[in-house]
């Protein structure tokens, strides 16, 4: 059996290896830089929310998911203390959609609500570390954990002699087959502020992880 025909255009972002761009619309990881007039930075219980991702999406080398055809550069951000979990957007995390590019204006970076913490330890990142975006084009495969039962053994065998680069990517993406990151064992997920970073608990131990956003 062939599944070829599941593989959907993504758009992959590679973090870091350029020069920081001057413009404040281009796409970041770990930055936000614009907002509309009179836009203020996300809080959350009087904290500044940590910021995410900035993508602009006029940069893309494909076509985007149809859902974002109306959008122009979209803005994240998250919580500085832990995970949001089924809260509304603006309660620990904010996503933030602009339809044109026209009216953006620059965005001042508030103090890291980290700053002033008594058992940050020294060296101790307050915020992601911020790196540009170059944006490529791949096909995407979907996991094989949205497989259907009934087609795991066809799928083993076609998917077994694919290179790992023509699989689902599990990375930042737009586009493409969402990446599932509930595997066996992970009993909770947790946001550790201090290193920017999510940190799963499985099986009783901790496990560094990375933060990614798939649009």
């Amino acid at each position: 059996m062939d599944f070829s025909g599941w593989a959907r255009p993504a758009c992959v972002a590679q973090l870091g290896g350029v020069q920081p761009p001057q413009d404040p619309l281009a796409s970041w990881f770990g930055r936000v830089r614009v907002a509309l007039p009179g836009e203020r930075w996300p809080a959350t219980d009087g904290a500044p929310m940590l910021a995410l991702a900035q993508f602009n999406l006029r940069e893309l080398p494909c076509r985007p998911p149809p859902a974002l055809e109306d959008v122009a550069l979209l803005t994240l951000f998250l919580g500085p203390w832990q995970l949001p979990v089924d809260e509304p957007n603006g309660v620990n995390w904010a996503l933030r959609a602009y339809p044109s590019l026209d009216d953006l204006v620059p965005l001042a970076e508030p103090t890291p609500a980290r700053a002033g913490d008594p058992k940050l330890r020294k060296g101790q990142d307050l915020t992601l570390r911020p790196f540009p975006i170059r944006w490529q084009q791949r096909l995407d495969l979907p996991c094989r954990d949205d497989i259907a039962w009934e087609l795991l053994a066809a799928w083993d065998a076609w998917a077994g002699d694919r290179p790992t680069h023509q699989r689902t990517f599990d990375g930042t993406k737009i586009g493409g087959w969402p990446y599932c990151i509930q595997k066996p064992g992970a009993v909770a997920d947790r946001w550790s502020a201090g290193r920017g970073r999510p940190v799963r608990a499985a099986a009783g131990q901790r496990a560094q992880g990375r933060a990614v956003v798939a649009v």
